[in-house]
């Protein structure tokens, strides 16, 4: 009959937390390149990733199907990341979450802050997807055994107090222990101490140890000694000493190993007390219970075994944590380096740890950083370790793999360096190297120096890790020593600087919106005539020092800097401590952080006050003078474009007198041949007359003049000469035309305003560009379609004009053959047409049928060295320079009409008189 004591609740189950399922993160950042780069890396590594740009979303997320980490971005639309992070640890469903915040905000006030509100780690953006993914694998890793040892301790506490209310029921209950022992499944028994024998055994040893009743009863004596554990005879002996001197009511436990009849030992708990003494009142008869523990055992094994395993991890998890957390912190590397080496050698229990970092220019070294030690011995600082001829050196630094020692003197690798470990007493060793973005900065070797030492898996493992940490320490070091470097030049930079606008009279200042702190230079104290030695004013101060009449504008410049960042540059009036005002010309602009907002000012002062007295002495001057001022500022103002000009104009210039040139020594010749071709063409006529009279005098001539006649075919000569005379009198004058053209595009002798036809100069243009028109061997020929209108004379510098007409055409036609490269069946075509408009004012349009023009790229094309075209193919100079030709030098328009994939259109607006000028 099986019944069910209500004092003897049902033991809750405790299920340990199921590992092997998918591990999840959420992500929250509004950028999304970040969240499709950190999903898809996270994903590839088996993680399930589930990425929200929203706080508040991410919220509702983490409510409603809690992930095991969430990584947080802080500057978010709506919800910030700290907000974020604040609801979360506020939350009992959420608050033990692992936070790992992802910003670009690199201050210690934003990690402290972050670290506050119960971040777990924090990242800083530009990251490098290696750090992230360890980090995140480091905060799942401790979440989950730190959830598997609170379960197993709940385990064990249950099953602690399990056994504690058994056994108090059992001493509760000595009158039910009749019933009990016909009833109760585990084993029970009443030994004869006098006797040594058992004087009863329930059945349940029957099947615990494989014996019958009889066969224990057989053994006698022997029963102990020839069943229990060997290790156990001294705890078992004890415990008899326990019971002879026991008092009523008294009982004792006892864990021990008895062999079953097959061979095995299985576990057993015992509780005893004397159940029977004897008329002297010793310890007679002992009534005890024992159960099998065989598994709870077997389960305290694994626990136990799990419990170190855990402890080494937390061991390993903290030294790289303290290692990166002395990378991160602190600026002093000479103490990341110690605090590692001691932090390396006392979890790995070596003798003795060294960090070396490694260059190779201008020859390859290894230079000792750090050092620990367990004994006090001679320091391995100072020892120079060889790089050549070392093979074990040379093939650590080539892979990123350890290289294992367990014995030193049976390693290949160091047969070269046997004598050098016999020295310092070495015996085994592991090493590894260090690197960054793939490439060695160092080393980390641990030394064993009593025996040869077995380095296991987990050890080369945590090695590896803290070899990548110690890379990127040694990269921070490096990153530091070469600031150092660039810290000592800026501040050598500085002092030239505070030289020179001493000098100048320029002084630099910033001003911090953030802090609200305004500073100077030396430079600025003095033009304001104050001391450098105290604080710079406020803002506030600044405005009170500022010309009552220039304060509006003043605070009008700065406010619309900060609020809209435009850069300013104007002149304001400040009071003098001396009493007198001065002039400042104050320039400024903004300085914007990653969201585009201004977040400093920076600018500089230059003190006018003399140009403004020499400026006030101007205007009182004679009325030549002024006109002077103002040229000289015109220049100042064109100033920036001169070198354009000037590359341009010496470029054109090159070009019109090569042309000139060349048309001058064709016309030569030209003229030589033009003026002999009438006289010859009349002197061959003449010939021929005279010798048709003889053929008609003389029919028979001698034979030998027949035979040359027959030979040199007379008849046909006679007929082909006047065509001879008539091409060579029609090439001479297509010669003529070419360089009438030539003449025409350079025009060197016209540097004043002339009323030309503008006709005259398209034409000359594209007899000088004939070459290009014509089919190559990667494309078609180029049509031309000319559609002149009826244009009066128009005033005008036509060698700029020509300079215009062939900048223009020449991108025409780089158009149509980029076009064409694209797609050769697509017919070439270009089309200028002229006409007068109703604005007193004649247009030139070209059209080519290109790829067009990208709006982006209209917008800039007529800057100054702003080209599209692959470097030596163009200087950026044509378009700039004709539209300044056009506008600047003649009054007139230059516009362009183009659509991607069309065609472009450049329309040339020219007044027919300088006096009727195009409004720009």
């Amino acid at each position: 009959m099986n019944t069910t004591d209500d004092k003897n609740p049902r033991r809750e189950t405790i299920r340990l937390p199921n590992t092997a399922l998918q591990e999840n993160i959420l992500m929250v950042d509004d950028n999304p390149e970040s969240l499709r780069l950190l999903s898809r890396i996270l994903s590839k590594r088996g993680y399930k990733v589930r990425p929200t740009r929203d706080g508040k979303l991410a919220l509702n997320f983490a409510l409603s199907s809690p992930p095991d980490l969430i990584l947080l971005d802080i500057m978010m639309p709506g919800m910030d990341g700290y907000q974020v992070c604040k609801q979360l640890k506020a939350s009992p469903k959420t608050k033990d979450i692992p936070v790992i915040f992802i910003s670009s905000l690199n201050e210690v006030f934003d990690k402290v802050k972050a670290f506050s509100l119960g971040a777990v780690d924090y990242i800083t953006k530009p990251f490098e997807i290696e750090e992230v993914v360890a980090r995140v694998e480091n905060q799942l890793l401790l979440s989950r055994l730190s959830k598997e040892l609170l379960a197993k301790n709940a385990l064990l506490e249950a099953e602690i107090e399990e056994r504690k209310r058994i056994e108090a029921q059992l001493r509760e209950s000595q009158h039910w222990l009749s019933a009990v022992i016909k009833t109760n499944p585990n084993l029970l028994y009443v030994y004869d101490l006098i006797e040594e024998r058992s004087l009863y055994v329930n059945r349940e040893i029957y099947s615990d140890i494989g014996y019958t009743f009889e066969e224990i009863q057989e053994m006698a004596a022997t029963f102990i000694p020839k069943l229990i554990h060997p290790d156990d005879i001294p705890a078992f002996s004890e415990q008899r000493k326990k019971i002879e001197t026991a008092k009523d009511g008294e009982s004792f436990d006892f864990e021990y190993r008895i062999q079953h009849k097959n061979g095995e030992y299985r576990w057993f708990c015992s509780r005893e007390s004397v159940f029977a003494r004897t008329a002297q009142g010793k310890p007679w008869k002992i009534l005890g219970t024992a159960a099998e523990i065989s598994d709870r055992k077997q389960a305290e094994l694994e626990l136990k075994t799990a419990l170190a395993a855990l402890e080494r991890q937390i061991k390993q998890r903290f030294l790289l944590e303290t290692i990166t957390l002395e990378i991160r912190y602190s600026l002093n590397q000479d103490q990341v380096f110690q605090t590692a080496t001691a932090q390396i050698g006392r979890i790995f229990n070596a003798d003795c740890c060294l960090i070396h970092t490694y260059t190779e220019h201008p020859v390859p070294r290894i230079f000792n950083v750090a050092e620990y030690r367990k004994a006090a011995s001679k320091s391995l600082l100072d020892l120079e370790i060889p790089v050549q001829g070392n093979p074990h050196v040379q093939f650590l630094l080539s892979q990123e793999q350890a290289v294992v020692s367990d014995d030193v003197f049976s390693e290949p690798l160091l047969e070269n360096v046997r004598d050098l470990c016999g020295q310092i007493g070495l015996k085994s060793m592991i090493s590894i190297r260090t690197s960054y973005q793939g490439k060695a900065n160092g080393m980390i070797c641990l030394h064993q120096y009593d025996s040869p030492r077995n380095w296991t898996q987990d050890e080369i493992r945590l090695l590896k890790a803290v070899a990548a940490q110690m890379g990127i320490a040694i990269a921070q070091a490096n990153l530091l020593e070469q600031d150092k470097q660039q810290r000592l030049k800026l501040q050598q930079s500085e002092a030239s600087l505070a030289a020179a606008q001493k000098i100048a009279h320029i002084g630099s200042w910033e001003f911090d919106l953030v802090t609200n702190k305004i500073t100077w230079s030396e430079e600025v104290f003095r033009i304001f005539g104050l001391d450098s030695s105290a604080t710079e004013p406020t803002s506030a101060q600044l405005v009170q020092m500022c010309h009552p009449d220039d304060r509006d504008l003043f605070q009008q410049t700065v406010t619309l800097t900060i609020s809209q960042g435009i850069s300013y540059k104007r002149e304001f009036r400040f009071f003098h401590p001396s009493g007198h005002i001065i002039y400042v010309e104050g320039r400024g602009e903004a300085v914007f952080n990653e969201t585009g907002e201004v977040i400093k000012l920076l600018g500089t002062v230059m003190d006018i006050s003399d140009r403004k007295q020499a400026e006030a002495a101007l205007r009182l001057s004679e009325l030549r003078e002024r006109e002077k001022a103002q040229q000289l500022e015109q220049t100042l103002e064109y100033l920036k474009n001169a070198q354009s000009q000037l590359i341009q104009s010496e470029k054109m210039s090159s070009i019109g007198q090569m042309v000139a040139g060349v048309a001058h020594e064709i016309n030569n010749p030209v003229n030589f041949i033009y003026g002999n071709i009438i006289p010859a063409a009349k002197y061959a006529r003449d010939l021929l007359k005279v010798i048709d009279l003889y053929q008609q005098h003389y029919p028979e001539p001698v034979p030998e003049i027949a035979q040359e006649l027959e030979e040199i075919e007379v008849d046909f000569i006679a007929d082909d000469f006047p065509k001879v005379m008539a091409s060579m009198q029609e090439g001479a004058n297509r010669i003529k035309q070419i360089v009438l053209s030539l003449r025409n595009f350079s025009r060197l002798d016209e540097t004043a305003r002339k009323v030309i036809d503008i006709h005259e100069g398209i034409e000359s243009t594209l007899v000088i560009l004939q070459h290009r028109l014509q089919s190559q061997q990667q494309r078609r020929e180029i049509e031309l379609i000319k559609n002149y209108g009826t244009l009066p004379k128009v005033e005008c510098y036509p060698a700029q004009l020509n300079q215009v007409f062939m900048n223009l055409l020449l991108n025409a036609i780089d158009a149509v053959e980029e076009s064409s490269a694209s797609c050769t069946c697509k017919i070439n075509q270009i089309r200028i047409v002229t006409e007068v408009s109703n604005e007193n004012q004649v247009c030139v349009r070209i059209f080519d049928n290109g790829p067009g023009i990208r709006p982006e790229v209209q917008s800039r094309m007529f800057d100054p060295f702003f080209t599209t075209k692959p470097i030596g193919s163009g200087t950026g100079l044509g378009l700039s320079i004709s539209y300044q030709i056009v506008k600047d030098t003649h009054g007139g328009k230059l516009e362009c009409h183009s659509e991607v994939g069309r065609g472009t259109e450049f329309a040339i607006k020219l007044p027919i008189s300088q006096k009727l000028k195009v409004k720009s």
